[in-house]
């Protein structure tokens, strides 16, 4: 039972036929499982990377300081999200693939705890095993208990609307395999990868945490 437990978690794949790359000429190119989606999750991480925030001088941080520190630790939890995803989809380790899922969820339980809604933090526990509504339900908290601290209010929107976007083609990847069948170059899930990291980080500078 322990070894099936141990299989399950590490070596059983939970991602096979599940996005469109699956159907593409890149899929298991050069021994790599899915490429395109591992290449855009690896370049995102760096793109994150040159939004961490610093301050430059030490009344910066005097002023700024919780801020900051909460704006980076979500740019890090997106980091982190990113580089479980590159493996996940490099190699279809399933123990990636589950922190690929629940890497999605942790900043958004971690903004519930910080503003005491430790309601939402049970209710995105009892959805930790369904990534999507559970990210849904995340960013939708976020919106409300921030809603007060937003900075530029139409930027926000622009970036949720990105965010949106990206979500799209996470769903229609999945429903639509066909597209990447035709054409191997319109990979809709890397289009999740590249939008929603542009679009979450957007959404993070436009809130005063």
């Amino acid at each position: 039972m322990l070894y099936k437990e141990v299989y399950n978690l590490f070596i059983m794949c939970e991602w096979h036929n599940k996005w469109g790359e699956t159907e593409s000429i890149t899929f298991n190119l050069y021994g790599i499982k899915e490429p395109v989606n591992a290449l855009t999750s690896f370049i995102m991480m760096f793109y994150v990377f040159m939004y961490i925030k610093t301050p430059i001088f030490k009344r910066d941080l005097i002023l700024a300081e919780n801020n900051i520190n909460v704006d980076n630790i979500l740019k890090y939890c997106i980091i982190g999200n990113l580089f479980f995803s590159f493996i996940a989809h490099a190699t279809y380790n399933n123990f990636c693939i589950k922190m690929d899922g629940f890497s999605m969820i942790i900043p958004l339980m971690f903004l519930a705890w910080f503003y005491n809604h430790i309601y939402s933090v049970f209710i995105l526990l009892a959805f930790i095993n369904k990534t999507e509504p559970a990210f849904i339900i995340g960013i939708v908290n976020v919106l409300y208990i921030t809603q007060n601290k937003i900075i530029n209010e139409s930027d926000l929107i622009y970036s949720l609307g990105i965010v949106i976007f990206a979500w799209f083609m996470w769903i229609i990847d999945q429903k639509y395999k066909s597209i990447v069948r035709s054409f191997w170059f319109i990979n809709l899930h890397s289009f999740w990868h590249i939008f929603c990291t542009l679009g979450l980080v957007r959404l993070i500078d436009n809130i005063q945490w």
